[in-house]
């Protein structure tokens, strides 16, 4: 058995989830969420969430959220450096949402090796849609919270991630199905390894340089 503690690189969004959930079911001790925010700590990369979000997932997961701030320049030596910083609190290995992106997984087996920990990915080279009905079936929810304007529009925004989202989703031959080439980007509130589900309400829809993301009134 193993008895090491992990990470789970944590977007907020499902392939994440998935991931830990894949983990946690082999029997993964995992203890740690690592999230990458932008340079003001504002909200997260690509996802756009508001770090009260993350928080509320990290509390309802039982996890202990760990950030770290970077521009996209910067974001592998920030990296790098969260992960020697989760390597000295004694955590094993991380746990990595990807599906088959080649030169990303290396990019990740070299960065955690460099900081002394393992890499697992349990979602590498599924099937695109078993994974999205795997996520559906088991209970997950979660929106849609960014977008990108050249392959899905603003309407998208906020919608529910089921089996309705899958099968339109498909339809188009443009838009990669798990949105691996940054089409779409999903924020994940509850499932069966949340103890509760994640409050949150959208405020509005924006759009900037090219993309859609939602925006959310949070309330301290």
């Amino acid at each position: 058995m193993d008895e090491r503690s992990w990470f789970s690189s944590w977007s907020g969004g499902k392939d994440s989830a998935l991931a830990l959930w894949a983990a946690q079911s082999e029997g993964l001790n995992v203890t740690h969420l690592l999230n990458m925010q932008n340079s003001t700590g504002r909200q997260s990369r690509s996802h756009g969430l508001p770090p009260e979000l993350l928080r509320r997932q990290a509390a309802s997961l039982g996890l202990k959220l760990v950030t770290a701030q970077t521009s996209w320049a910067g974001y592998e030596a920030a990296f790098q450096r969260a992960l020697r910083k989760l390597s000295a609190a004694g955590v094993g290995g991380g746990v990595f949402g990807d599906i088959d992106i080649a030169a990303h997984r290396q990019w990740v087996e070299r960065a955690c090796e460099t900081a002394g920990l393992e890499a697992r990915l349990p979602l590498w080279m599924a099937e695109r849609r078993t994974l999205m009905q795997r996520f559906v079936d088991a209970g997950f929810r979660a929106v849609v919270c960014t977008v990108r304007l050249d392959r899905l529009d603003e309407t998208w925004l906020g919608r529910e991630v089921d089996t309705a989202f899958i099968d339109e989703l498909q339809a188009r031959p443009h838009v990669d199905l798990c949105g691996e080439q940054g089409e779409y980007h999903s924020f994940v509130y509850d499932g069966p390894i949340f103890q509760r589900p994640v409050d949150f309400q959208i405020k509005a829809r924006q759009c900037r340089q090219g993309y859609g993301f939602l925006s959310y009134q949070i309330e301290e």
